[in-house]
């Protein structure tokens, strides 16, 4: 078992109640020879990682678009709690840096699969809010057109 892997499974005292999670502490050079030993990444790939460090435009993209998965999601809570939104309503906040960095990660051809909490996931993919809104409310404006409560699924061909 590598350095990097013991630290994360032996790491048992959990954080103070006013702290929502630790920070990383192990160094960028750690992190690393990690991805090289475990994932077979080249040091041509791991430098890539280190580009965003000074791309202010793609910075700026990762926060609109947390900010704008925070935004939505604090609405879907409020259509849920006035009854818009049927079924169950699994919020995404707290994780808007995920669905952020995958979109900012990935290539306009791959394929995107999502988890079960995919709204923020088809935002950072470029699929119109109200579409997706429309989609929780069982539209047919949605991404699906789906017309059974328990079922809310993303889909878009386009983006």
């Amino acid at each position: 078992m590598s350095a990097f892997a013991s630290t994360r499974l032996h790491a048992t005292t959990p954080p103070p109640a006013s702290v929502e999670r630790t920070h990383i502490t192990l160094p960028w050079s750690s992190i690393k020879k990690e991805l090289k030993n475990s994932f077979s990444l080249t040091d041509s790939q791991i430098s890539k990682y280190e580009l965003l460090d000074n791309d202010k435009p793609a910075l700026l993209k990762i926060y609109d678009d947390m900010i704008l998965a925070r935004s939505f999601e604090n609405s879907c809570n409020q259509e849920y709690m006035k009854g818009k939104i049927r079924g169950f309503m699994h919020l995404d906040n707290g994780q808007e840096s995920i669905p952020a960095l995958v979109a900012s990660s990935i290539r306009p051809t791959d394929k995107k699969y999502s988890y079960y909490r995919e709204h923020t996931h088809a935002l950072a993919s470029g699929v119109a809010p109200g579409a997706i809104m429309a989609e929780l409310m069982m539209k047919e404006t949605g991404t699906c057109k789906v017309s059974k409560p328990i079922v809310k699924c993303m889909f878009s061909i386009s983006c």
